[in-house]
């Protein structure tokens, strides 16, 4: 109800482009809306017996107002689960990140403090450094307290 005003206007002035711009200007969903209110219109239209055809008409556009609803409804359903895959995803990297920073701080802790297991925590050091370089992740200063063995 709260377009009808305006769809009526905009259907007296019998200007079709002045209908569409409006619409145009809306969201989808208030299209959507819009749309309904025309179909709307056209039910009560219905019960002045303009025809047989006229119903038909009705009815798939009522069918085809439904069917853009649920495409945007949808739509928007989609993007928030984007949202929140990438949101997860950005999680995931995050407890990585910190899982990484403490298994490089266990194998400095173990090379500083001369560990029984030093040395095969310097041949690790060096393979995920040369896995650093080679995928452009290497930081310098994440080994500095180990570059004297290196």
């Amino acid at each position: 109800m709260q377009y009808r005003d305006t769809i009526f206007k905009l259907m007296m002035d019998n200007d079709p482009q002045a209908l569409a711009d409006w619409i145009g200007s809306h969201t989808e969903l208030e299209q959507a809306a819009i749309y309904r209110e025309i179909a709307d219109m056209g039910d009560e239209l219905v019960d002045e017996d303009l025809g047989e055809k006229f119903k038909e008409d009705v009815q798939q556009m009522k069918t085809a107002v439904q069917q853009y609803e649920d495409s945007i409804l949808d739509e928007q359903v989609a993007s928030l689960k984007l949202e929140f895959a990438e949101k997860d995803l950005e999680k995931k990297f995050e407890e990585a990140d910190k899982a990484m920073d403490g298994i490089k701080n266990y194998i400095t802790g173990c090379i500083l403090n001369n560990e029984p297991n030093a040395p095969e925590m310097l041949e690790l050091a060096k393979k995920i450094i040369e896995s650093e370089k080679e995928n452009g992740l290497y930081d310098a200063a994440n080994w500095q307290a180990i570059a004297g063995y290196l």
